[in-house]
């Protein structure tokens, strides 16, 4: 067994006939069960249709019947050498050049996947696999959405050349004269608490590609801490934003206190109170009365917490780690930023030829019946490539 997670485990396992050693997911799952049911099958088509040399590679699935609402769903992928977490809890420590390497290509990676539009909404250091090279390749992507059909996330029409000259009543008139649509609903429950992002916990349903760019800048600040000039000792390391608690559940129920130890205060203690400008996106007006309400607390210097850090690193992750996500940097941006100029390879930061959708029934067409006929189509998929011999063709 490699590891185990809320709905799976994985084994390092051998297929007999190449002797080709591959790591096995195995989820166990219920038929009735149409919300997990529905996981397992997006990261399965997802992953069909995903090609990129970052992230992790489907070689086969197949499937045992345990009784008669219930499967086991084996998901046979390469065999990874270690994984992000693992990095970040050994006494090893990397160098700028590694460390600048793994972010680049988790940042490849993620552009990759926005041409395909899709949203990962599970970034954290147990999804990022790293090879003995450096190499790191994106997994996990059962809380992944297509964006396809989704209207684009509305951005501010506040100009840098008026910023300065708004008044804060304008501003909130601004603010809450505004009504954005989206095709479809997105959910908020997606991301690890630590990596998750201010307008996820803030419940604002019109989110995009920047809850990625978020959980992203946690983890490269995880990254800064593998420098030796920034943690004498490996056991300083921590995440950025180590929340206890997270609130709100939905707007009316936020309680948005000093409590110490609750996710938005834990990023209030670095990034600062967000002033009512940082709050244009948020589309609650109670809610931005509670945040205006609190204690302000100011911003912490990032070369403060990583001394050794270039200054062009504490840069990247100040543009990373802005509240507002209209204001923060996407994957683009991120990837011609100064900081990863020495390590960057343009012809590596290839695109996808398609927008991906998955061919997922209106939920309320989605039942016992349609979900088995939905894996069925995904097995038979592979049972093709094994008949015509294409499985396990290539090391």
């Amino acid at each position: 067994m490699l590891g185990t997670g809320a709905y799976s485990t994985v084994w390092e396992a051998k297929h007999l006939p190449t002797g080709s050693t591959v790591a096995i997911k195995i989820e166990e799952i219920e038929f009735e069960d149409i919300v997990t049911c529905k996981r397992v099958l997006r990261e399965i088509m997802l992953l069909r249709k995903l090609e990129h040399p970052n992230i992790v590679k489907v070689i086969e699935v197949f499937m045992r019947p345990k009784q008669n609402t219930q499967i086991e769903i084996y998901v046979v992928m390469e065999l990874i050498d270690t994984d992000l977490i693992q990095l970040l809890k050994s006494p090893s420590y990397l160098s700028e050049k590694q460390i600048k390497t793994i972010f680049y290509y988790i940042l490849v990676a993620m552009k990759y996947l926005q041409s395909a539009e899709v949203m990962h909404r599970d970034i954290k250091p147990a999804n990022v696999l790293i090879t003995k090279r450096s190499q790191p390749k994106l997994c996990d992507f059962g809380l992944a959405r297509t964006m396809f059909e989704l209207n684009p996330v509305p951005k501010s029409n506040t100009s840098e050349d008026t910023k300065t000259k708004v008044t804060e009543e304008s501003l909130m008139d601004q603010l809450f004269n505004r009504s954005y649509e989206r095709s479809k609903k997105l959910t908020m429950r997606v991301v690890t608490r630590w990596y998750r992002a201010p307008e996820l916990m803030l419940m604002q349903n019109d989110y995009g590609y920047k809850v990625d760019t978020w959980a992203l800048g946690c983890l490269f600040a995880e990254l800064q801490g593998m420098k030796k000039e920034n943690f004498a000792s490996s056991k300083d390391r921590s995440p950025l934003f180590p929340g206890k608690t997270r609130e709100p559940v939905v707007p009316n129920d936020c309680e948005l206190t000093e409590e110490n130890n609750s996710q938005l205060s834990v990023i209030f203690d670095i990034i600062g109170t967000p002033t009512l400008e940082d709050c244009q996106f948020i589309t609650d007006k109670s809610l931005v009365q509670k945040l205006m309400s609190l204690p302000k607390k100011p911003k912490k210097s990032f070369k403060d917490l990583f001394p050794g850090s270039e200054e062009a690193a504490i840069n990247l992750l100040n543009v990373m780690l802005q509240f507002n996500p209209h204001e923060r940097i996407d994957i683009d941006k991120c990837l011609e930023h100064p900081y990863l100029e020495s390590v960057r390879v343009k012809e590596r930061e290839i695109v996808s030829s398609q927008q991906i959708s998955l061919e997922f029934p209106p939920d309320e067409d989605l039942n016992e019946s349609t979900i088995r006929e939905m894996f069925i189509k995904e097995l038979e998929y592979y049972e093709e490539l094994k008949e015509s011999g294409k499985l396990f063709s290539s090391p």
